[in-house]
């Protein structure tokens, strides 16, 4: 995208649960809109990074790993949903 990475920084919350990861994205506009890539990595082990899609429209609804996601009027969010990633990273879940 050649976004520097400075320019979402200001505007970007996490949360962060055992097996839930959620990015916030404060000010969303159509400039925002895209792909947007997920990296989850397993702390502590020499593996290989998994890497996930999300595409990202105002206004849409959205599926990222079989859940649906709607932006709120108040604030949109970019939410990026790492659960299933991690529990098929460590062989919990094969889907």
């Amino acid at each position: 995208m050649g976004v520097p990475e400075h320019a979402y920084r200001s505007r970007t919350n996490l949360t962060s649960n055992y097996n839930l990861k959620v990015l916030y994205l404060a000010n969303f506009t159509n400039k925002d809109e895209g792909t947007y890539t997920c990296e989850l990595r397993i702390s502590g082990q020499q593996s290989i990074p998994n890497y996930k899609n999300v595409s990202v429209l105002r206004d849409k609804l959205v599926k990222c790993e079989g859940i649906s996601l709607l932006a709120q009027n108040t604030s949109w969010l970019l939410l990026l949903l790492l659960s299933l990633s991690l529990l098929q990273a460590t062989d919990f879940v094969s889907l």
